[in-house]
């Protein structure tokens, strides 16, 4: 699968729900990948893997939700992780 790390506009903020701390996080995990080819990389690859190792900290509902991503550019892959921190919570 090939992979594109090449910036794209963004089309205006969006909320990232209620949690302040996963703004920030989500904010420097994204602008990290927009300047750092390697990280931007091994994000598509594996984003959960990639994110700890960069020793961000994500709680456990996050983890799920960088888990569920698979991304070809980092465009889809704010997209998605967007879609699915905006996502209603699902208790079952």
């Amino acid at each position: 699968m090939r992979v594109s790390c090449k910036h794209h506009q963004a089309q205006g903020p969006r909320a990232f729900g209620e949690k302040t701390v996963t703004r920030k996080i989500i904010n420097a995990i994204l602008g990290l990948a927009s300047v750092d080819q390697d990280f931007c990389e091994e994000l598509l690859k594996d984003p959960l893997q990639a994110v700890q190792a960069k020793n961000f900290e994500l709680d456990p509902d996050e983890q799920k939700i960088f888990k569920q991503i698979s991304a070809r550019d980092l465009y889809e892959f704010s997209q998605m992780l967007l879609a699915l921190l905006n996502k209603p919570d699902k208790d079952s």
